[in-house]
């Protein structure tokens, strides 16, 4: 990449070069401009050019030309950062690392005990042992034997720090810098209970729905084998009208209801739902109950049954096309 972009912000000192400054540092070499010259463009040390020229350097046409290329200073850079950083004593410190393990699961030592006992009773140095954070560090990292589900206290503390706010928001005054007389609790109004008004459940909106629905259709169903005044039709009828008006009631009152009632102030949702009702009754008694009522109670044919039922396949197809 020998084109450099024209707007770049100046190199901060104590900062590692990027990728657009080492592209101005391969297109300055390829123009003739010295270390110092570039230096003083990017605005760092001479030194830092120097590093980054030797450590870009590639090898042309058979190693006989040699050229600094922006490319490879990146890829440099980049892996020697990957490969920077405090390496781990894991494997430097195996024998301390098994005498942990051994005493953890024999002797029912904590990892703490163990490194703590190990450095009194002088078998390891302080140079050969690692601190009791470093331990928990290589548990957390699956580098031992021992499992964090092996250390139950680690599982049930809880190793944040608490921070209390000292500029929070004062809601009043706090509970701590009431009177000490009130503790006597000699003097009504001095006794607190919980005045929370909790979630309230669904449960009658269910239920009275439910005892609705099956008191209705037991009702309905049972209108060809009883007349209409009897108590087994009449009385689910009544019984499940009287539900749907407690649902009503407890809909209408309820925030949360199953279904809002501010749905029907809407005038076009009101006509099309109570169209739609129409439709399906007609529906219902021309495909289902009109036809029974002619075989089961008026003891008609087959046929004349089938032309009842005629009408309500034509309002069945006519909805089907209009949805």
């Amino acid at each position: 990449m020998d084109s450099l972009h024209s707007t770049m912000n100046q190199h901060v000192k104590g900062k590692h070069l990027s990728f657009e400054e080492r592209v101005i540092i391969q297109t300055r070499l390829k123009d003739g401009c010295s270390i110092r010259a570039i230096a003083r463009k990017l605005g760092c040390s001479p030194s830092t050019i120097s590093y980054e020229v030797r450590r870009g350097t590639v090898s042309l046409y058979h190693g006989k030309q040699k050229r600094y290329k922006a490319d490879q200073g990146q890829s440099v850079y980049q892996i020697n950062q990957r490969q920077c950083g405090r390496k781990s004593a894991f494997l430097k410190k195996a024998g301390f690392i098994n005498y942990v393990i051994k005493h953890f699961f024999e002797d029912g030592r904590s990892l703490d005990v163990c490194a703590n006992r190990s450095l009194a009773a002088g078998e390891f140095s302080h140079y050969q042992t690692v601190c009791t954070r470093t331990l928990y560090n290589y548990v957390d990292q699956g580098l031992m034997t021992i499992k964090n589900y092996d250390l139950p206290e680690k599982l049930k503390r809880n190793t944040q720090l608490h921070h209390v706010r000292q500029n929070r928001k004062k809601l009043g005054r706090s509970i701590e810098e009431r009177p000490k007389e009130i503790e006597q609790r000699s003097e009504f109004g001095h006794w607190e209970c919980d005045l929370v008004l909790g979630h309230k459940t669904k449960y009658g909106q269910w239920l009275s729905l439910a005892v609705a629905l099956v008191c209705l259709m037991l009702g309905f169903t049972r209108i060809a084998k009883y007349s209409f005044l009897s108590v087994p039709v009449l009385g689910f009828l009544v019984l499940g009208i009287i539900s749907l008006l407690i649902w009503l009631k407890i809909s209408w009152s309820d925030k949360e209801a199953l279904i809002s009632h501010q749905l029907f102030k809407n005038l076009r949702f009101s006509m099309q739902l109570i169209a739609y009702c129409f439709a399906k009754i007609a529906t219902l008694a021309l495909g289902f109950i009109f036809p029974i009522y002619v075989q089961a109670v008026n003891h008609g044919s087959v046929s004349l049954a089938g032309w009842i039922t005629f009408p309500g396949a034509v309002i069945n197809a006519l909805m089907a096309a209009l949805a």
